[in-house]
């Protein structure tokens, strides 16, 4: 965790020199009382680096109320992410979108990936960017972690990550459409392309 007015990283300067100079009141979404910018100047930097889990949301948790205390101008997360678990997902995506603090999340550097529970982290945010190089999607309930809790089987759960075989079981079925709808909603609270998850246009 950092607290910094500005950032030693020439990519993560540029990104908030750009996205800050935007109105932020254009990341909200039209039904939202749109929150004054503070005075303080200052933006705490997170990291979402590996499997997201327990800890990682209750890092994110921690992280923002120390934010709120000092009235941060923004929360900035880097992110490099294969996914993780649904539970910790839908907890870190409460915490932003209630947060009166705007979430700058920013997938870097060049080879990263927001994937999985990434994605919805990604749409969820107020602000998201981009490092050329980066992808996001594969946002499916498999690679989510079933909705549950990560296969502790390693070997099965690749397997399944390279499976396109659709979900023939009812409640897998369900599962899937339940992960879709989610998706479409964060994507339309911020106006973004619903249809493209897997390319930086998207994020728009």
């Amino acid at each position: 965790t950092s607290f910094r007015k500005n950032s030693d990283s020439p990519n993560i300067r540029f990104v908030l020199l750009l996205l800050l100079s935007i109105s932020l009141t254009a990341a909200y979404s039209a039904d939202q009382a749109v929150q004054p910018l503070h005075k303080s100047s200052i933006i705490v930097q997170l990291q979402i680096k590996g499997v997201i889990g327990p800890a990682t949301a209750d890092y994110i948790e921690r992280n923002l109320q120390k934010a709120s205390d000092r009235q941060v101008q923004a929360v900035l997360i880097t992110m490099d992410t294969p996914g993780g678990l649904d539970m910790s997902m839908r907890q870190i995506i409460k915490r932003i979108i209630a947060s009166p603090i705007p979430f700058i999340t920013y997938v870097t550097p060049g080879g990263a990936r927001a994937a999985s529970a990434g994605t919805y982290i990604l749409y969820a945010s107020h602000i998201a960017a981009m490092t050329p190089a980066t992808n996001l999607g594969a946002a499916t309930p498999v690679q989510i972690g079933g909705f549950g809790a990560l296969d502790k089987d390693k070997e099965q759960a690749d397997k399944q990550e390279g499976s396109e075989k659709p979900l023939a079981d009812p409640m897998a079925h369900k599962i899937v459409n339940d992960a879709a709808a989610y998706i479409r909603g964060l994507a339309k609270m911020h106006a973004r392309n619903e249809q493209s998850l897997s390319a930086p246009d998207g994020l728009i």
